[in-house]
């Protein structure tokens, strides 16, 4: 038990500061080549932040444990709705009307998908192809939706550039290190509790792999960039639920258990919740409490054999 809960930390520690430099390295590479401040926000930094969960879908699946990375993705997006949103909130920070179309079409298009993984039962290769399909879609939006603002050129330094990427590989490298890490003990772990790889996925796993976005969050919130929190949190929650669950159906099929389907199901209760405080641009000290609330609740659900 000792050297599992070692190496689960350990993990942690690697992955969480790798996926620190990826983000930074990230955003280094894209200004570099002259994406836009919002594009970067909205897409690049969001795809950053969800490398944790990237890593841990691919090395689970590629041990034929996609249980384990399905409760991670669903956990998340959870975590990322109630309990990161709702620290938000207690912080405070106000929702933009201009925002409101944006953050209302991510959290319903990963409310549907959300409604078929439940029917569905098995993500295989088809899910996977068709979700990736959405998930460029999605940009493609975002991009259009976004093309109106400046471009912010920068000259361009070959030799700076090929720095840049040359770093962010080794951030990635390191993260797929820890990803390796924490999948091994985590599954071990479960098994000595006797708890399914999705409850671990969805709690412990789940908590652990936000930590990138609750971090980017906060830093922009103390920086005034409201859009940027917002930006980054329903972006991960769309590529989490598409491009990341879509990789590893593909690598190997996932089943979802009874502890996924409450999992999914609790996802569509918080994004209901979510999308009625920000409907009504209500995200205040006492709509925080309450998500965070639901957060609580849910962790109990999943850790007290509600799905069994």
């Amino acid at each position: 038990m000792l050297l599992p809960a070692i190496l689960l930390i350990a993990g942690f520690v690697v992955l969480l500061k790798a996926s620190d430099y990826t983000v930074r390295h990230s955003i280094a590479l894209s200004r570099q080549s002259g994406i836009s401040e919002i594009i970067i926000g909205f897409v690049l930094v969001a795809i950053g932040t969800s490398v944790p969960e990237m890593s841990i879908a691919v090395i689970s699946s590629l041990h034929g444990n996609g249980s384990l990375s399905f409760g991670n993705l669903i956990g998340a997006n959870v975590a990322l709705l109630t309990l990161i949103f709702g620290v938000m909130a207690l912080i405070g920070f106000k929702i933009q009307k201009e925002r409101l179309m944006e953050i209302n079409q991510a959290v319903i298009f990963t409310a549907i998908i959300a409604v078929f993984l439940i029917y569905l039962m098995k993500v295989d290769i088809a899910f996977g192809l068709f979700s990736i399909i959405l998930f460029y879609a999605f940009l493609k939006n975002i991009y259009s939706e976004e093309k109106r603002f400046e471009r912010k050129r920068h000259p361009k330094d070959r030799k700076k550039t090929a720095k840049i990427l040359l770093y962010l590989l080794a951030s990635i490298a390191l993260v797929v290190a820890g990803a390796e890490m924490i999948t091994k003990s985590a599954t071990e772990i479960s098994a000595l509790f006797g708890l399914g790889n999705t409850v671990i996925g969805a709690t412990l796993l789940a908590v652990g792999t936000t930590i990138p976005e609750f971090s980017v969050n906060i830093m922009a919130l103390r920086r005034k960039d409201i859009n940027l929190a917002i930006g980054d949190s329903i972006g991960s929650i769309v590529t989490n639920i598409t491009l990341v669950l879509g990789i590893a159906s593909i690598i190997s099929p996932i089943y979802i258990d009874a502890s996924g389907r409450l999992a999914l199901v609790t996802m569509l209760v918080a994004s209901g919740i979510f999308l009625y405080f920000a409907t009504h641009l209500k995200l205040k000290k006492e709509q925080g409490l309450i998500l965070i609330a639901s957060y609580i609740i849910f962790l109990y659900l999943m850790l007290s054999g509600a799905a069994v």
